[in-house]
């Protein structure tokens, strides 16, 4: 049986630092962001995207689970894509938290590096099985819609400035 597991580690201290950190990123740099600031300037957008930000929420939103283990927490990022993974240096900064990452995929050849990720993989998955884990929303529909509606708000504020 294949194992994958893309997980990160960081410090129990860094827990809510890491957590601000990752929200305020995601809302300054989440592709919905950026299209919406891209397409703002387009008449009717405004409702075209809050029914597509409504129909496409599971693909948008963000939430991470939490393993105890002990002095760290182990991350697991639930997303679809890999925005985290690609963005993981830009995040680190922003956060300013070190994250390490912890990675397991034994559907190819495993790295030696990642070899000693194996039991932890087995470990997480028993954990997942179990339900022993916090889950905790990163980007939320309703952040979503606060940030579509932002970028509208300062479209009409720069319109009338304009005008």
């Amino acid at each position: 049986m294949s194992v994958k597991m893309y997980n990160y580690r960081i410090n129990k201290d860094d827990l809510w630092q890491f957590v601000l950190g990752c929200r305020e990123f995601y809302m300054q740099n989440h592709p919905l962001h950026v299209a919406l600031r891209e397409k703002a300037r387009d008449e009717g957008f405004s409702s075209k995207v809050f029914t597509s930000i409504k129909k496409h929420s599971d693909a948008l939103t963000m939430d991470m689970q939490l393993f105890n283990e002990g002095e760290t927490y182990l991350v697991r990022i639930l997303e679809s894509g890999w925005f985290f993974l690609n963005k993981l240096s830009e995040i680190e900064e922003a956060t300013g938290v070190s994250i390490e990452q912890v990675f397991y995929d034994n559907r190819a050849d495993v790295p030696p590096e990642d070899e000693k990720n194996a039991a932890v993989a087995d470990w997480c998955d028993e954990m997942i099985n179990t339900r022993q884990y916090l889950t905790v929303e990163l980007v939320s529909i309703g952040q979503l819609e606060m940030m579509m509606l932002d970028v509208v708000l300062n479209r009409t504020a720069v319109q009338k400035s304009t005008e």
